[in-house]
């Protein structure tokens, strides 16, 4: 008589529990997905082409002022 609900509340616990896992998996994946699309942002922000160029035209105006 007790067999079948405790069986029944133990199968209940265990599916519940992996349905969390599974939705705990779900959202730290989709801050990890979020995180990583912010760093990639940063990481284009960065301007590192222009840096390259202002430190060439720095070189060639310290040159230009040199020679005068």
């Amino acid at each position: 008589m007790h067999v079948y609900p405790g069986l029944f509340a133990v199968v209940g616990f265990g599916r519940s529990i992996m349905a969390g896992m599974a939705l705990l998996s779900t959202w730290s994946q989709s801050i990890r997905d979020k995180e990583f699309l912010v760093e990639m942002r940063l990481r284009n922000h960065e301007p590192i082409e222009e840096e390259k160029k202002a430190a060439k035209v720095a070189k060639e105006t310290d040159g230009e002022l040199s020679d005068n």
